[in-house]
C-alpha cells in the first residue's frame, strides 16, 4: 500500500472515468426477456457470467437481502420524481475475449431497481409491465453516473472497496469476503472451511455459502491466531487490517490441522449432549471456549497436550453439569474485572485461562473455589 505520511505524497495509483448510462442501457432484456448486460440473480462464478457487461463480484453483499419494503419504495419513487440517487462505481476488467465492469459500491440499488424493472414488487399498486408507456419511459431514461477506475493492482481495488464501505454498515464478514482471492490468511479461512478435520457441525459451516457468510470472520481469527498469535484473536477486520497481505508462515496448514486435531479430541472426549438445560454450547465463537483452548494451545510451556486435553474436559464436563459454572451466572469468572471476563485482549484472555488452570489444579482448586464463591457442584 503506498506510504501515506506527511512526508511523501503518493503516486497516484488509479484512473477514474464518469460515463453516464440510462436504466434501459443497463437494464434491457434478449428475446427470451432474460437480462442482457446485468443479472442480479446469476453468481458471479456461473459461467454464463461471462457475457455481462456488469457483474457484481464475489465480495459484494447480496443485493436486497437486507432492504425492508419501505426502502425499496423510495428508491423506486425517487426514479419517478426525478430525484438524484447516488451513482454506481465499478472497476473495469477484461480477459482475451470479453471487457466488463465489476460493480464495486451499488450493486444493492441496482439490484432493487432490476427486481421492480422485471416485475418483482408493486410500486404504487401496480408492476413494471402494468404501466403504461409513459411511464415505462419515465424510468427506462432515467440516467445513472457510473464511474468507472482502473488500476493496475488488486490490492488497490479491495481498498477502495473498503473506504467507499466506511460509512455503511459493511459486516466484518463482508470486508474478508472482498479478500478472498487477494490476503493469504483470508484465502486460508476458504480452504480451511473445507477441511475434513474443521467439523462442519461444531465449526457452524455446513451452511456457509457466498450469501451466508457470517462463521467467516471465526475462521478468520482462528487462522490470524494460529498463523501470528494471540494478539490475532479477534473477528475484527479493522483488528486485523495490518495483515490482510502479510505471508502465511510455511507449515502454516500442519499448525492448523494439529491444532483442529486437539480441539476435535477434547470435543469427543466430553459428554456427547451438547446441551445445558436449553441452551447449547457454541464451539465455534473465538470469544468463548475455542479462542480459550487456542490460546492454551499455542502458549509456549511445559505442558503436556495430553493434559491440556484433560484440563479441557473436565472443564467442559462441568460446564455441562453445573448451570451456573461457565453458563448463567458464569461464577467460574467471579473476582476477575469486567475486562477480563469478556473481553477478547490477550491479557484478557490470559486471566481466564490462569483461572481455568487454578480450578483445574488440585492444589489450587478448593482456595479459588472457595474465595470467590465458585459454583463446581
Amino acid at each position: 500500500m503506498a506510504n501515506t505520511s506527511s512526508e511523501q505524497i503518493p503516486e497516484k495509483c488509479m484512473e477514474i472515468e464518469t460515463i453516464t448510462k440510462s436504466l434501459y442501457d443497463i437494464f434491457q432484456k434478449d428475446r427470451d426477456d432474460k437480462p442482457l448486460y446485468f443479472d442480479s440473480t446469476i453468481s458471479y462464478s456461473d459461467i454464463e457470467n461471462n457475457k455481462l457487461k456488469y457483474r457484481i463480484p464475489a465480495h459484494q453483499r447480496y443485493g436486497s437481502l437486507d432492504w425492508k419494503e419501505e426502502k425499496k419504495q423510495k428508491l423506486i419513487d425517487s426514479i419517478f420524481k426525478g430525484y438524484p440517487i447516488q451513482g454506481i462505481t465499478t472497476s473495469k476488467h477484461n480477459d482475451n475475449s470479453s471487457e466488463w465492469l465489476e460493480i464495486e459500491d451499488g450493486a444493492t440499488r441496482l439490484t432493487i431497481l432490476q427486481e421492480y424493472y422485471m416485475n418483482k414488487f408493486r410500486y404504487c399498486g401496480k408492476i413494471f409491465n402494468d404501466l403504461d408507456e409513459r411511464h415505462r419511459m419515465r424510468f427506462n431514461n432515467y440516467k445513472l453516473n457510473i464511474d468507472v477506475i482502473k488500476c493496475t493492482s488488486p490490492e488497490d481495488i479491495s481498498y477502495s472497496f473498503d473506504r467507499l464501505n466506511s460509512g455503511k454498515p459493511l459486516t466484518d464478514a463482508d470486508r474478508y469476503y472482498a479478500l478472498k482471492s487477494l490476503s493469504p490468511f483470508v484465502k486460508k479461512a476458504f480452504e480451511l472451511i473445507e477441511k475434513p478435520y474443521c467439523n462442519r457441525q461444531y465449526m457452524n459451516t455446513r451452511t456457509f455459502s457466498d450469501k451466508k457468510r457470517k462463521i467467516l470472520p471465526e475462521i478468520c481469527a482462528i487462522v490470524a491466531t494460529i498463523a501470528w498469535g494471540t494478539e490475532y484473536t479477534s473477528v475484527s477486520s479493522k483488528r486485523l487490517y495490518d495483515v490482510y497481505f502479510r505471508e502465511l508462515p510455511d507449515d502454516i496448514d500442519a499448525r492448523l490441522e494439529s491444532f483442529f486435531e486437539h480441539y476435535n479430541k477434547i470435543i469427543s472426549n466430553s459428554f456427547s449432549n451438547d446441551y445445558i438445560g436449553n441452551k447449547k454450547i457454541i464451539w465455534s465463537k473465538t470469544s468463548k471456549i475455542l479462542g480459550l483452548i487456542m490460546h492454551d494451545f499455542i502458549e509456549p510451556d511445559s505442558i503436556s497436550v495430553n493434559i491440556k486435553r484433560k484440563m479441557w474436559s473436565y472443564i467442559i464436563k462441568l460446564a455441562k453439569t453445573v448451570p451456573n459454572f461457565m453458563f448463567g451466572e458464569e461464577t467460574i469468572w467471579n473476582g476477575l474485572n469486567k475486562a477480563n471476563q469478556r473481553n477478547c485482549l490477550p491479557e484478557d484472555f490470559k486471566a481466564r485461562l490462569t483461572r481455568i488452570r487454578e480450578i483445574y489444579n488440585v492444589n489450587t482448586r478448593n482456595s479459588v473455589v472457595r474465595d470467590n464463591n465458585i459454583v463446581i457442584e
